[in-house]
């Protein structure tokens, strides 16, 4: 029996807390790689409150937070992640790390997938999502956000096969602890966003049950969800510990804007120009 635990709350640092309380979590003298899920102005991303919140339960840890963050440290800047420094915290582009290419047992479509070697070179693995819907993929937390695993473009090019990438990669990737962050989560689309607030931190040891339960969170049904599908949950099998759901459930809008129309477009260049070298992998 999985175990998922919810707690409700509007403060992002003590919501954590109290997460991890009930988790019982903490870590000593452990190499701690932190995934976290970072982007641009207006967009929701994992609130740095949170990570810090983390970061208090590792003692004697060196810890690295890695994200996707654009040019410059755009992200990390704009979320103010570099205030991690301050707690000993080493930030890192995983879009500039090296590539480790490991073999998948059983792909539906990726024999081998190319992940930053960063998510590897580490004893103990935090990943740390926001609750969102997804035009692609229909919803985004846990699983998805280790889709940013993969350095550079090569997520461009998997990008139209979302649900098949995460089966594959899943069977690599394998996170200890797995925490959703969603006082306030997005809706409509990943970056046409409406924020709602939901006022809940969510976490297990289970990537896929986390999600599962998130996703009955946001009023939407697991079912609908291609890959959580297709990695054979078992709704049965989890153990909803601290709220339940029915009381902390909200309907997020799932409606994708007209304007996603004119970015799948761009999308669809940019693969044709990866694919011809016109960009650099």
């Amino acid at each position: 029996m999985e175990r998922v635990y919810i707690v409700k709350g509007k403060e992002p640092y003590k919501a954590t807390q109290e997460l991890l309380d009930k988790m019982k979590f903490s870590l000593r003298n452990k190499k701690v790689f932190i995934k976290t899920n970072v982007h641009p102005a207006k967009l929701p991303s994992t609130d740095v409150r949170v990570i810090k919140a983390i970061v208090s339960r590792l003692s004697n840890c060196e810890i690295l937070v890695g994200g996707n963050v654009g040019i410059m440290g755009k992200s990390f800047r704009i979320n103010n992640y570099y205030d991690l420094i301050d707690y000993g915290v080493k930030l890192v582009d995983i879009d500039l790390q090296k590539k480790v290419y490991r073999k998948v047992k059983r792909p539906i479509r990726f024999e081998k997938i190319p992940i930053a070697d960063c998510c590897f070179d580490c004893d103990y693995f935090i990943n740390v999502s926001k609750l969102k819907i997804h035009n692609h993929a229909g919803v985004t937390m846990s699983l998805k956000n280790l889709f940013g695993c993969i350095p550079g473009t090569d997520k461009m090019l998997m990008h139209p096969h979302i649900d098949d990438a995460i089966h594959d990669y899943m069977q690599i990737l394998k996170p200890n602890l797995n925490i959703v962050d969603g006082i306030v989560g997005g809706q409509n689309d990943e970056f046409y966003v409406i924020p709602k607030r939901s006022n809940i931190m969510i976490g297990g040891k289970d990537a896929l049950s986390v999600d599962v339960v998130a996703t009955r969170c946001m009023g939407v049904d697991p079912k609908e969800i291609e890959y959580l599908r297709l990695l054979n949950y078992k709704e049965d099998e989890i153990k909803v510990l601290g709220e339940s759901i029915s009381d902390v459930m909200k309907k997020y809008d799932r409606r994708i804007r007209p304007v996603r129309k004119i970015r799948n477009f761009m999308e669809l260049g940019l693969r044709f120009m990866i694919k011809l070298n016109l960009i650099s992998r």
